[in-house]
């Protein structure tokens, strides 16, 4: 009998036990309608200076429903929140923050407010429990699916706390809050801009791409041309040499068009010996349309592999000098865009199979100038701004509004 008492309480007890691991929170719809879930909290240091807090979302019947990230790297001064259901996209949000500027509660109408509401209607709200900003702690966040999550309450002690702050920054900040409109006003032109040029450089890359294709088609089609009127009425065989055109005592000497191994060489020939032209060549790596000279790839060319990257633009003594490349590694990696001396330089279009992207204007292979859309180790995303080689996390709403608006263009 005592054995079964025992036995009962432990069980009992873990109930208890069970049933305190979770806090109460509340979900509510698209149609305003709310019901009650739960939740539980983990705080965990990654590494120095990084640190993340995870919510497992519950349903009444103790379902997971949505897990979220607060990622807080206080090394770059930013915070990428993410919230995912089980088979449904992930909401992301990326937030800069600088300790000196920011105050404890972030929210995406601004982080400098000081009659913060807990009924504001925010995207996300979440809060630093001190000014040491470790772990943050997460209040709101409205899902990919139009729900709306509120979990731990924000307290009128956390919101006293950053009033305090945000006002010791605007007695030590020379600017003041029309300065500050004026500023965001300026900021936003100015991101406006960026974006816009860099799309105009894309278009740029792509009508380059186009011309020298063009380019690439009239020497294919000048070539084939020379052979249907040089080349009439006689049986060619793809393994045997056959020379049509100008002569002098019997070898070939100024315009004509000479094939050896299905490979073509039409234009000037000096004692036998073709010195300049258009050819279109098999190698045994790839195959090469376009200008020819002193032995070796000079001038306007293009050069596909057999896995159809390829090489186009101004080739000098073999090497693409300047032009576009569209190149692939086994991983899955592709590259896009303008090549100079072998580098990547110029408007470029970076991208992996972890949907990972970088695009913008590279120098010497390195992205100086674009946006970047980067995987964290547990598969969500984060956007970053590049200028003048600086990376600086923006808001998932600003990289977003860069990506889709090049995904929508006709390529």
């Amino acid at each position: 009998m005592k054995k079964f008492l025992s036995t009962a309480l432990l069980f009992t007890l873990s109930l208890v036990l069970f049933s305190q691991e979770y806090l109460s929170g509340k979900l509510t719809g698209s149609g305003n309608n709310s019901s009650e879930i739960y939740y539980d909290r983990t705080q965990n240091v990654i590494k120095s200076n990084f640190f993340q807090t995870i919510y497992k979302v519950f349903d009444k019947n103790k379902v997971l429903i949505y897990t979220v990230y607060l990622n807080n790297d206080r090394l770059k001064n930013w915070i990428v929140l993410a919230a995912k259901a089980p088979d449904k996209p992930a909401t992301t949000f990326t937030v800069t923050y600088e300790r000196s500027k920011s105050g404890l509660v972030f929210c995406n109408r601004g982080s400098l407010d000081t009659s913060f509401s807990i009924v504001k209607d925010c995207s996300y709200l979440f809060s630093f429990p001190d000014t040491n900003r470790d772990y943050p702690v997460l209040h709101i966040v409205k899902v990919s699916d139009g729900n709306e999550i509120s979990l731990d309450p924000l307290s009128k002690l956390r919101i006293r706390k950053h009033i305090e702050l945000v006002r010791n920054i605007f007695r030590n900040d020379p600017d003041n809050l029309i300065q500050k409109e004026e500023r965001e006003l300026r900021d936003k032109k100015e991101r406006d801009y960026f974006m816009s040029s860099l799309w105009r450089m894309r278009d740029s890359l792509y009508a380059k791409k186009s011309l020298y294709a063009n380019s690439i088609k009239r020497i294919r089609a000048d070539i084939e041309n020379d052979i249907s009127v040089l080349f009439k009425d006689k049986k060619i065989f793809e393994d045997a040499k056959r020379y049509e055109g100008e002569k002098k005592s019997g070898v070939a000497q100024g315009r004509g068009l000479f094939m050896a191994n299905a490979n073509y060489y039409s234009g000037e020939f000096d004692r036998g010996k073709f010195v300049s032209g258009i050819v279109i060549i098999q190698f045994d790596a790839f195959e090469y349309f376009g200008e020819y000279s002193k032995d070796s790839l000079n001038g306007l060319g293009f050069v596909k592999y057999p896995n159809e990257d390829y090489l186009s633009g101004i080739f000098k003594e073999g090497n693409l000098v300047y032009g576009i490349t569209y190149s692939t590694t086994k991983s899955g990696e592709v590259y896009l865009g303008t090549i100079k001396n072998g580098q990547k330089a110029g408007y470029g279009e970076y991208y992996n199979v972890k949907g990972e992207m970088y695009y913008g204007v590279f120098s010497n292979g390195l992205l100086v100038r674009g946006y970047s859309k980067d995987a964290d180790p547990f598969g969500y995303f984060m956007y970053s701004k590049i200028e003048q080689g600086v990376k600086t996390a923006v808001d998932a709403k600003e990289g977003e509004a860069f990506f889709d608006h090049l995904s929508r263009l006709k390529q």
